[in-house]
């Protein structure tokens, strides 16, 4: 049986999709980490719990992780999200759409805008040490889209 001969623009294209596609998969990870490995006010953990805001309620910080195409986004989300799951799932909606033009660039950004962001990275909460924020960048890395053959 003879072998098809092989097509260096198709091998291309489908190489590029597949890195979307792990691209994709491995963005999802680190956001989705960030997200959920977010630190989330809780006053009684605090030095001085009274000093929260009546009705004050945690999860802004953890609304805040925002995913956008092409650069920065200087915005700061109003409200909170203290169980992660509408934040996440805006995190993917944008992945999607980005693995959806099915190109490789502009650059993909996940980013905090709430100005304690770089207070909270550097342990300034109980419930995240100094680090937090790199090692959860880290443990989505390990999670790419997986090994898959070309056929």
């Amino acid at each position: 049986m003879a072998r098809k001969p092989y097509d260096a623009r198709e091998i291309s294209i489908r190489l590029e999709l597949e890195l979307i596609q792990d691209f994709g998969e491995t963005a999802l990870a680190i956001a989705r980490n960030l997200i959920l490995g977010s630190p989330v006010g809780n006053p009684d953990l605090w030095q001085f719990p009274d000093s929260a805001p009546p009705g004050y309620v945690g999860g802004h910080f953890r609304r805040n992780w925002i995913v956008s195409i092409g650069g920065f986004n200087e915005a700061e989300i109003e409200g909170t999200d203290k169980a992660g799951a509408s934040t996440v799932a805006a995190a993917k909606n944008e992945i999607r759409r980005y693995q959806n033009r099915q190109r490789i660039g502009p650059n993909l950004v996940i980013q905090n805008n709430v100005p304690y962001a770089n207070r909270l990275a550097q342990g300034h909460s109980t419930q995240a040490d100094p680090g937090w924020v790199d090692e959860q960048i880290e443990a989505g890395l390990t999670i790419p889209g997986g090994q898959k053959d070309l056929d």
